[in-house]
């Protein structure tokens, strides 16, 4: 479809990584996670708890001091960021607080006439709340470096660069999570959580991918081949999560 930054080949390369790298650490992980919360067999739920049996972190209390302790983050990657996200904060471009009868989710959104966006979501003082932020305000700062550029479409990224801006602020701001979490347990605790989700997510970008390419190598499929091939992809790169449906 016109792509010049990556082929076919390119994809096909990553599923193989895919395969071959993170699928075992996936399968390592959860028998480490097993042994540590001592049960026979992972259920899909057991993947969502500290297995540790720890308390939630709270890396901070209100809205306002998400606020202050991201605006020091953001300016430690880079100064560009922070000016980006004190420009958000001085215009009110920034609804953070979960509150009654608020809409679920997170997102930001553009607000064409000025080229100003905002950030929506609902922070409740939990570590999520700080992942999402970085990730919400990755793809703030990306629509406002775009917002200059003459030609409208070049101000919207296509869907696949799009989560690139906002899961690599993600990562970009991990390493000043002191800002959120003094104790150094805890910082060790994020990091590892949010390297193990990337590491959980990979299998199942592979999953879609490797199945969306045999789709169009396949025009005249039938409903039949479709779910082969489906079950095919799907239990190559999910190994591990199949184990775990049939207790869904």
């Amino acid at each position: 479809y016109e792509r010049f930054d990556y082929d076919v080949a390119a994809c096909l390369r990553f599923h193989e990584a895919v395969d071959a790298h993170i699928v075992p650490l996936v399968a390592r992980l959860n028998r480490e996670r097993q042994a540590l919360l001592g049960v026979e067999m992972l259920r899909p739920w057991d993947l969502e708890v500290d297995p540790q049996g720890r308390p939630p972190l709270q890396p901070f209390v209100t809205a306002g001091d998400l606020v202050t302790c991201a605006a020091e983050v953001f300016a430690r990657v880079d100064g560009q960021f922070g000016d980006c996200f004190r420009f958000l904060q001085a215009r009110g471009l920034l609804d953070l607080e979960n509150r009654r009868g608020k809409a679920p989710g997170a997102y930001h959104e553009d607000l064409p006439d000025r080229r100003w966006l905002f950030v929506f979501m609902n922070a409740v003082g939990l570590d999520r709340d700080v992942r999402v932020l970085t990730h919400e305000a990755g793809h703030a700062f990306h629509s406002l470096a775009a917002r200059e550029e003459p030609l409208l479409d070049y101000r919207h990224p296509p869907v696949e660069f799009a989560e690139v801006a906002a899961m690599a602020m993600e990562l970009l701001t991990l390493p000043h999570v002191d800002v959120f979490y003094p104790s150094s347990a805890d910082r060790r605790r994020v990091h590892r959580m949010r390297l193990e989700g990337i590491a959980r997510f990979l299998p199942w970008i592979a999953t879609v991918d490797r199945f969306q390419q045999w789709l169009y190598t396949h025009p005249g499929h039938t409903r039949e081949a479709r779910r082969a091939a489906w079950l095919r992809t799907y239990r190559r790169f999910q190994k591990n999560r199949h184990r775990l449906t049939h207790v869904w």
